[in-house]
């Protein structure tokens, strides 16, 4: 037997995986798909009826993310009952592909003929069969499938001349069918990434980062250590924790490696919230978007590096460590029409530099020079070659990495018709309507001037192969340097929509990867009639609509003319609420909170505290005015008993007292020292779930789990700051059991059951 089990991982960061449960004489190894299994049973690992092996598998990446399927392998003697060699499980990502082809294969040594069955189908697939103990089915499942569910069944049948009818099940789960949403908002806008070490081995990681329509959600620091011969020592993942619009951590010696690592390559993942009911559409966005910050550990060392030059295929990017004082060379054929682009790019602050050579080593043809990006152009080449080029940091007094990208082709770059227009100095205006073809050579930037006469909705969308490109957009305010807006996807096109106020921005189109020239379809929509691009918590203008949610700081919301917006919330016994709402010109909104019964609690404008009251859900009431007014609100609640207060689902501090869960927010939980708090979830079909704990931060944080009916652990959160992450797969109807701790004293927390 052998079989491949796919394993994808977006970022591309690396995968350790843990394998339990082979038999003995069977064999697992990473492959650049995932991990390959391969067995040939010998006497003693099979018997008549079938000897059972539960295999389990887990990859998880330097992220601190976790995949997990478990399976089941069945040793059997020749001769026999028929079996079936096909997985049970598949997963079809949807944010990569949008078909899954499986392969059925039957193995049954002593019959001349087999009756193979389909007794459930996927809705729609196709099927080809070689023999009647192979067969290959293919399925793209449509839009109102995926809207339908994510778990979908297959169920074959097979049986012999002397056997009964043997089955077998594949569950086809649609992983990432949120990606096909439109998700509201915009993406983090994040800068001002910094690494630096201590003296004394430690490394502190910081960023700046906000987001134009909701709280933070998370901001990770991923990083990878190297040692002195360039092998990797370790990797890791750590929470940032939130001082203003800073955002900081430091990791220890320990942490990195110890004496061990001589540098590290840091990145940072930082998840907005923007999605108001649910956290499987908030955008993130990576800084650098590729590879990461290199940052020497022990001053003054560098892993070895070989001087001669490597080979390097067009369009494929090659990552470069470049010691102080020293270069990396790539080679390739050209010929003497060919045109050559380069793009190196770097996170480092180090000055970089390109330098070409062809069939005389000593002549420089063509260099470049600079910080960030680095393109450099020839055309024709006019040398029989081979190309050389040369990549260096002059002048860096510390190791950097460099994202080189070097393309062969027969023709150049040819610029559009709207060059120059590589600054917001030489950017064009344009009307309230425009849809262009564009191209961005290698290094190029494009800018467009907006002038905003009054409140207006902004549409823009680049349309490009995504095979080929990668492009982002950003608004800029009019200085033509601050972020106000950013898509930063990785998707076949790039959309943003959003409110602007009055004022002169700028739009930016720039490529942080993919190839070095790329053409793409700009269309660009101003509505300046009136219209309201309502925020993320619409529809919520009535009570009935008013969305749950947890305390929170929403910047970015709009009230639509002659309408109000509602919002819901729980606490407990005993606890108030202190609430404020503001507009743009920083002045206060009418506001109120109502009870169970639609009763004014409270009322005022900009801001109103109430006094203690009785558990139950609240309603928050922002009230609108005659125009469109975008504004910001927050919320806050303070508990009033004396001692440790309890909660709502008092007493579950036990197992067998464990309370059910709802979808949804709950809010307002709380622990008292050396308490653990037990929650139950009921499902009735085989589901993937998403259970969130947010706490109040990465410092006070609760610890989640998933449970067996004996309290041992199955699973674990993952920390992402201010929040715990827990996914896994429910694999049959039942009942499954959740426990929630923490160290300190009196910790306030808040869950989101998801089932994705």
């Amino acid at each position: 037997m052998e079989s491949d089990i796919i394993v994808y991982n977006p970022t591309g960061d690396p995968i350790h995986y843990t394998v339990v449960g082979l038999p003995a004489t069977a064999e697992a190894y990473p492959t650049n798909k995932g991990i390959r299994l391969r067995w040939a049973p010998i006497a003693s690992e099979v018997e008549p009826g079938g000897r059972i092996y539960t295999v389990n598998i887990t990859a998880q990446s330097v992220t601190g993310h976790r995949a997990e399927v478990e399976f089941t392998l069945i040793g059997y003697p020749d001769g026999g009952t028929p079996v079936f060699f096909a997985p049970h499980g598949v997963v079809l990502d949807l944010a990569n592909e949008d078909r899954i082809s499986i392969l059925i294969e039957i193995k049954d040594d002593d019959s001349s003929e087999l009756d193979f069955q389909i007794l459930q189908d996927l809705p729609e697939a196709s099927w080809s069969s070689i023999d009647d103990r192979t067969h290959t089915v293919t399925w793209v499942p449509t839009p109102a499938q995926i809207e339908e569910k994510t778990l979908w069944s297959l169920v074959l049948a097979v049986k012999d001349e002397s056997h009964p009818l043997v089955t077998h099940t594949i569950s086809v789960v649609l992983a990432n069918s949120f990606q096909l949403r439109d998700c509201p908002g915009t993406w983090p806008i994040v800068k001002d990434l910094t690494a630096n070490p201590d003296g004394l081995g430690n490394l502190s990681i910081s960023v700046r980062a906000d987001d134009p329509e909701s709280e933070i959600g998370s901001v990770m620091a991923t990083w990878v250590s190297y040692d002195l011969q360039g092998e990797q020592v370790i990797s890791g993942v750590a929470p940032l924790s939130r001082q203003g619009d800073l955002y900081q951590s430091t990791i220890t010696r320990q942490a990195l490696g110890g004496m061990s690592a001589a540098l590290a390559n840091v990145s940072v993942q930082v998840r907005d919230d923007d999605d108001a009911d649910s956290t499987l559409c908030d955008h993130e966005t990576r800084i650098p978007k590729f590879g990461g910050r290199t940052v020497s550990l022990m001053p003054g060392s560098c892993p070895a590096q070989g001087q001669e030059a490597v080979s390097i295929e067009s369009g494929e990017p090659l990552e470069l460590l470049l010691c102080p004082g020293m270069d990396q060379q790539v080679e390739v054929p050209i010929g003497l029409d060919d045109a050559v682009s380069v793009v190196a790019r770097t996170a480092d602050p180090n000055l970089v530099r390109v330098d070409l050579y062809g069939a005389n080593p000593g002549l420089v043809l063509a260099s470049a020079e600079g910080t960030g990006t680095v393109p450099l152009v020839r055309s024709p080449m006019a040398d029989p070659g081979p190309l050389r080029v040369v990549t260096s940091m002059p002048g860096g007094v510390a190791p950097g990495t460099v994202r080189l990208n070097l393309e062969i082709t027969e023709d150049s770059c040819s610029e559009d018709s709207y060059e120059p227009d590589d600054t917001p100095g030489l950017s064009n205006p344009i009307g309230v309507v425009v849809q262009q073809q564009r191209t961005l050579c290698p290094g190029d930037e494009d800018y467009v001037r907006l002038d905003i006469e009054s409140q207006s909705v902004l549409s823009v969308e680049a349309d490009f192969d995504a095979d080929e490109a990668d492009i982002d957009l950003q608004i800029l305010a009019s200085d033509g340097v601050t972020v106000v807006r950013q898509a930063s996807s990785r998707g076949k096109n790039e959309t943003l929509q959003t409110n602007l106020p009055q004022g002169n921005y700028f739009l930016r189109v720039y490529s942080e990867g993919g190839r070095n020239s790329a053409s793409y379809s700009l269309q660009i929509a101003v509505d300046t009639s009136g219209t309201c691009l309502d925020d993320l918590f619409a529809p919520n203008g009535s009570p009935n609509e008013a969305p749950l949610i947890p305390e929170s700081y929403q910047p970015g919301l709009m009230l639509c003319k002659g309408t109000s917006d509602y919002f819901r919330h729980t606490i407990n016994s005993q606890e108030s609420y202190e609430f404020e709402a503001w507009n743009m010109e920083g002045l206060g909104v009418d506001i109120a909170i109502l009870d169970t019964n639609g009763t004014e609690v409270s009322s005022g404008v900009g801001s109103i505290t109430t006094q203690a009251l009785i558990e139950g859900t609240y309603t928050l009431r922002v009230t609108g005015t005659a125009t469109n007014t975008p504004y910001g609100m927050t919320f806050s609640v303070t508990n009033h008993s004396v001692g440790c207060p309890v909660d709502r689902f008092e007493p579950n501090h036990t197992v067998e007292l464990a309370k059910l869960l709802p979808a949804g927010w709950t809010t307002r939980l709380l622990l008292c020292t050396g308490q653990m708090d037990y929650f139950a979830l009921h499902v009735d079909e085989p589901t993937s779930l998403r259970l969130v704990a947010f706490y109040a931060s990465s410092i006070e944080t609760v610890k989640l789990e998933q449970i067996h009916a004996d309290g041992s652990t199955l699973a674990v959160a993952n920390n992402e700051g201010p929040r715990g992450v827990l996914e896994t797969i429910l694999p049959a109807p039942g009942v499954y059991l959740f426990r929630v701790s923490s160290d300190f004293p009196q910790t306030f927390y808040d869950l989101m059951v998801e089932f994705p």
